[in-house]
């Protein structure tokens, strides 16, 4: 009020607006001021009643936990290979070498070819694989193959050998007995065995070229592996 007073100009304007509201000019002080409270209020209110925000920083579950470990398997290929050696060597057993590794490099490991060893039966320059058996043939057994040929007539049509011929160990000459298997086919049978790492079951025959059914019928009592 004192500043009605002081300010005549503000006064006569507030006298003018209260003639024409109908209102008094201590009236239209007092609601300004009311205004003004309410106002402040509101901003007041608003201030205190605004979330507050949160530490910038990464989210804590992705600190706090680690990455799960992966269950995939590795794509590196096996750096060694086990094979059994057996026969004409001088320490026959289980070998393990690296995964690059020939025939001959299986029989030096297991200690070289006896004397009595017939090595040329074999393919020593083949790469290895692994769980394969590699038998080194003596020369008796090789003998005793073709002596058996030559006492049965030394056909493809006899009667066949007297017991269960090896797969894995048999010559040329001991699968010549077998019958309706020649010398191609004797050859192919251990051309299949050298590249296969060995005959893993009898039933393997029919991968053969040259072995069909019928074939694999006649031979299935007289092999094993």
């Amino acid at each position: 009020m004192q500043r009605l007073h002081e300010n005549p100009g503000l006064a006569r304007r507030l006298r003018v607006a209260g003639e024409v509201l109908e209102i008094a000019p201590t009236s239209i002080v007092a609601l300004l001021v009311v205004a003004s409270c309410a106002c402040a209020g509101l901003v007041v209110l608003w201030w205190t009643a605004r979330p507050a925000q949160a530490p910038a920083g990464p989210p804590v579950g992705l600190v706090a936990t680690p990455p799960a470990p992966s269950d995939a398997p590795s794509a590196a290929p096996p750096d060694r290979v086990v094979v059994h050696v057996s026969g004409a060597v001088a320490t026959p057993g289980v070998r393990t070498l690296p995964a690059d590794a020939r025939v001959d490099d299986a029989v030096r490991a297991a200690g070289g070819a006896s004397r009595s060893a017939r090595t040329d039966q074999l393919n020593l320059a083949r790469p290895l694989r692994d769980g394969e058996q590699i038998h080194v043939p003596t020369a008796s057994e090789v003998a005793e193959g073709a002596a058996t040929a030559v006492g049965d007539g030394a056909g493809t049509t006899g009667a066949g050998p007297a017991g269960p011929v090896n797969l894995n160990r048999a010559t040329v000459v001991q699968l010549d007995e077998l019958p309706n298997v020649g010398p191609v086919l004797a050859e192919r049978i251990i051309a299949y065995r050298e590249a296969n790492g060995g005959f893993r079951d009898v039933s393997e025959l029919q991968q053969v070229s040259g072995i069909g059914e019928k074939t694999y019928a006649e031979l299935e009592p007289l092999v094993t592996v």
